[in-house]
C-alpha cells in the first residue's frame, strides 16, 4: 500500500472515530479534528525531549505548509486563506510542546533533588514526569498529522460548500470547549479560530 493510500485510510478512520454529534455537524467536526491534532503534541514533545531535538523545525513547517496549500487547491479552497490557518496550528503546536517540555523538565529537576535526599522512592512515584516514548514515535505520528490535515481540509470544504460559515457566538463557545487542549493559551486558541474563519473557497 502506498504512503498516500495509508494516509487516506487513516483520515477515513479518524472521521469514523469522531463523536456521533460531530459527524452530524461538520463545524463541530472541524473543531474536534483541530483538538485531535494538538493532542498528538504530547507524544511529539516527549520524543523531541528524549532525543534532544529542537521543537521548532522550520524546513518541516515549510513542507507541511506547501502540502496543505496544494491539497486546499485540489479541493477548491483558496490556498492563500488556508496558509495562515495551517501556520496558526503549527505555532500552537510549538507552544504546546514547549510548555509540556518546560513542565517535564521542572518535574524531573524536582525528582532528581528528592532522589538525592531519599535513598529510594519506595511506594512513592514522582509526579509529572515526561511519558516514556518509543524510538519510532515521531515516524508513526507524522502520517497521522498529515491525515488530520487532509481531513480538516475536506471538512472545511464540505462546510463552506453548504453555505455555512464559522463564526457565530454559539460556534465560538463550542470551539473554546472542544479545543481546550492542555498548554494551549487562550491567545493561541483565538488565533486558530480567527484564521479558520478567514478560510474561503477558491473563486
Amino acid at each position: 500500500m502506498s504512503v498516500r493510500n495509508i494516509i487516506a485510510a487513516i483520515a477515513l478512520a479518524l472521521m469514523a472515530a469522531a463523536p456521533a454529534s460531530a459527524q452530524n455537524n461538520p463545524i463541530r467536526d472541524t473543531y474536534h479534528l483541530i483538538a485531535e491534532r494538538l493532542s498528538l503534541m504530547t507524544e511529539v514533545a516527549a520524543w523531541k525531549r528524549a532525543n534532544e531535538v529542537p521543537v521548532e523545525d522550520l524546513p518541516r513547517e515549510k513542507i507541511v505548509l506547501e502540502s496543505a496549500r496544494i491539497d486546499a487547491a485540489a479541493l477548491g479552497l483558496d490556498p492563500g486563506s488556508v496558509g495562515p490557518f495551517i501556520q496558526e496550528q503549527m505555532d500552537s503546536a510549538k507552544e504546546v510542546q514547549n510548555c509540556l517540555i518546560k513542565r517535564w523538565d521542572a518535574a524531573q529537576k524536582k525528582a532528581d533533588e528528592l532522589a538525592e535526599i531519599e535513598s529510594e522512592w519506595g511506594e512513592r512515584k514522582p509526579q509529572g514526569l515526561a511519558p516514556e516514548v518509543a524510538e519510532d514515535a515521531l515516524e508513526k505520528v507524522r502520517p497521522r498529522l498529515v491525515a488530520l490535515n487532509a481531513s480538516l481540509m475536506s471538512t472545511i470544504k464540505a462546510t463552506l460548500a453548504t453555505g455555512a460559515t464559522y463564526g457565530d457566538a454559539e460556534d465560538l463557545k463550542a470551539f473554546d470547549e472542544i479545543v481546550a487542549v492542555d498548554c494551549l493559551s487562550r491567545g493561541r486558541r483565538a488565533g486558530i479560530y480567527k484564521a479558520l474563519r478567514l478560510v474561503k473557497e477558491a473563486e
